[in-house]
């Protein structure tokens, strides 16, 4: 009967407040109210057991901090205990609770009871803690505040706003120029000095007043006499009436331009070096292409060439045979040649090592005959090859290398194009520039435009399908860039698209007496 009457006493005061116990010291018990019991997670206890364990669910760092207090309580034999501390919860951790109590003595002066309640004060720790830390940021800066005014050496000023006045330290007057404005039309003045581009929004004086902001730390562009704008750094503190309206602003500035101009280095750093890592990726995934695609390019026609050797040897007759064996090895031959002289002129080309042998030359000549030395591939193809050349015009340059480029332009155009395409060949006097313009235009496949910005470089390939019917190792048009490079000229692609052709444009200068006879 006494522990229903225990318990109901207990659920009476668990009704306004987390827990409450009862711990009866001479029997060594403790009982708890039923919810509070479910939290700790001592519900399946006896009362002797759930003494035995009351300790544990405490915070190790608060246990010593409780065992004082009620020490001491009891040796002043105080019948109130008031603590605050941390108990562990099934279903919320640790929580932070208000332990209060009464302590019942015997006639002997001995603690024999302790009735007490726990109440959830965890939000109030919490919000104490902000407080707190809030508290300590604001000292933090005002202190951080105050040396930097003290170390400040580009200028202080002090706004008046009742008086409309404005002064500011002897140096920083001087650098605005406000020793040259009457004192009626200074502040007017100051205003006009920070860059209106950087001031908009909340990154004005006049706004952190308008929200009654009582510190400010602004970074903007301001007018000086000496170095034009720069940028500075204004810190500073509104005071305000008793009705909210700005009276007064101290204020310090810095120049911070050299740190802005480092930042901005740092930021163009971080570029060059993400746009070098990701060349760097891109080169690494085109060399792996290169070696997979060198190893089909060379081994075809060394393939087709051994093969037709063999053929050779075992034919006893028939000079056809023969002789279609011997055609296959040739062209094989030529092709595998190709190949690995443009992987030498990438080479040198990359390591500057190209050493032309200039003359001065003829470029509608030079031109005419690159192309009937492709006409054959476009006839094989149904493909009209046109030439529109112009009259005489000179160039130094090495004729062997430009017939190369041309023939690297044709080659590549030969590629593209199928029946009934039409590819243009012209030669002409660009009269602004004073250049000679070569122009290699097809009505072929065209080029998507993810290729245009770097199809002249090594290793690129618009053809990307696994039979590679068209062949190369993607150096041509590399070649024929560097060629045209070391010509002291330049070389540009237009393209609408798949399905509507390309245009290669060649500039290259024109020899100095032809630019005297021409002017």
């Amino acid at each position: 009967m006494q522990n229903k009457s225990v318990h109901e006493l207990l659920e009476i005061i668990d009704s306004s407040s987390v827990g409450s116990f009862i711990c009866d010291m001479e029997k060594g018990e403790i009982y708890y109210s039923y919810e509070w019991s479910k939290r700790l997670g001592v519900e399946h206890l006896s009362p002797r057991e759930a003494t035995l364990v009351a300790t544990t669910y405490v915070h190790p760092e608060d246990q010593d901090d409780i065992q004082r207090a009620f020490s001491q309580a009891c040796e002043q034999k105080s019948p109130k205990v008031r603590m605050e501390f941390r108990v562990k919860t099934v279903d919320s951790g640790y929580i932070w609770v208000l332990g209060q109590g009464k302590i019942i003595y015997d006639q002997d002066g001995r603690p024999v009871k302790y009735y007490g309640t726990h109440s959830d004060i965890t939000e109030r720790k919490k919000t104490e803690e902000k407080l707190q830390r809030y508290t300590e940021e604001i000292k933090k800066k005002e202190e951080e505040s105050l040396q930097l005014i003290d170390s400040f050496t580009e200028g202080t000023w002090i706004v008046d706003r009742l008086e409309g006045t404005i002064k500011c330290s002897e140096k920083w007057e001087k650098r605005i120029g406000l020793d040259l404005v009457p004192e009626e039309e200074r502040l007017a003045y100051t205003n006009t000095l920070p860059n209106s581009d950087d001031t908009v929004g909340g990154n004005s004086i006049q706004h952190q007043m308008k929200i009654g902001a009582e510190r400010f730390d602004l970074e903007y562009l301001m007018k000086t006499v000496d170095r034009g704008y720069i940028w500075t750094q204004n810190r500073g503190k509104i005071v305000y009436n008793e009705h909210g309206e700005a009276i007064k602003v101290y204020a310090a500035t810095l120049d911070i331009t050299e740190r802005k101009q480092m930042e901005e280095e740092l930021r163009e750093s971080e570029r060059i070096a993400l746009d070098l890592v990701e060349k760097l990726r891109i080169a690494d995934k085109n060399k792996n292409a290169f070696i997979n695609m060198l190893s089909h390019e060379l081994r075809n026609p060394l393939a087709s060439i051994m093969m037709s050797l063999c053929l050779m040897e075992r034919i006893s007759s028939g000079e056809k045979r023969e002789a279609r064996a011997l055609e296959i090895a040739k062209r094989q031959g030529i092709q595998l040649t190709n190949l690995v002289d443009d992987l030498l002129d990438i080479t040198r080309i990359t390591q500057n090592k190209i050493i032309l042998k200039k003359d001065t030359v003829e470029i509608n000549n030079l031109i005419d005959m690159a192309v009937q030395d492709y006409r054959s591939q476009f006839i094989d193809k149904n493909v009209k090859l046109e030439v529109q050349l112009t009259t005489p015009l000179y160039i130094e340059a090495d004729p062997s290398r430009i017939t190369q480029v041309v023939g690297n332009l044709l080659h590549n155009a030969a590629k593209f194009t199928n029946s009934n395409d039409l590819v243009t060949v012209t030669v002409s006097h660009e009269i602004k520039s004073n250049q000679v313009l070569i122009t290699v235009h097809d009505t072929g496949r065209g080029i998507a435009p993810e290729f245009l910005g770097n199809i002249f470089e090594p290793f690129i390939q618009v053809d990307k399908s696994l039979d590679r019917s068209l062949g190369g190792l993607g150096l041509g048009l590399a070649i024929v860039k560097g060629m045209v490079e070391l010509h002291n000229g330049k070389v540009q692609v237009f393209s609408e698209g798949i399905g509507k052709g390309a245009k290669f444009t060649i500039w290259l200068p024109l020899s100095e007496e032809q630019m005297m006879k021409l002017n």
